[in-house]
């Protein structure tokens, strides 16, 4: 093809949809480089290894003279189950809110995605807006599954804290 002859393919995109189309090429590359990162950071072995070392340190450090614990700890024991109930419930509440709002958000969006779009002048204008509907939709998922993940690390560290919070009260502190 000589050069400066317009190829026989090409297709003049109106500025809405180039816009949408953009904002779609933006929004993909930022999750892989989210996806990236969340895969990086999302080690359960390592949180793993640290709680098992932190409690190696913990127990390492415990005066084994006196005497171990015992049934007579029947209140200590009752004290870890109640905090344990009392955080399960608490991380099982909070997540089904979450999971909630999640199908909240995603009826409304649907809703949205269903109703028909503004009269459009021709077909760029109408994928234009599906683009960004479905980018909206990805988002607002995004967000609640950003907000879920937060929520799950907190629940995991409140989980490790009353590990180490139950092994105080029933040997002691440490050294």
């Amino acid at each position: 093809m000589a050069s400066g002859t317009a190829s026989p393919f090409s297709v003049d995109l109106e500025p809405e949809l180039q816009q949408a189309l953009k904002r779609w090429a933006k929004t993909a590359e930022q999750t892989v480089e989210e996806a990236q990162l969340a895969a990086q950071s999302i080690d359960p072995l390592q949180s793993t290894l640290q709680t098992m070392q932190s409690s190696m340190e913990f127990l390492s450090q415990l005066n084994w003279t006196k005497t171990p614990p015992s049934a007579d700890k029947a209140d200590v024991y009752n004290k870890i189950l109640e905090n344990f109930t009392e955080l399960n419930s608490s991380a099982i509440q909070r997540l089904t809110e979450e999971q909630k709002n999640l199908f909240e958000a995603l009826l409304a969006e649907s809703q949205k995605y269903m109703e028909p779009a503004k009269p459009a002048t021709n077909v760029q204008t109408t994928a234009a807006h599906y683009i960004n509907q479905n980018l909206n939709v990805f988002n607002d998922v995004k967000q609640s599954m950003t907000e879920q993940t937060k929520t799950l690390a907190n629940i995991q560290a409140a989980y490790n804290s009353l590990y180490q919070q139950s092994l105080s009260m029933l040997f002691g502190p440490a050294k």
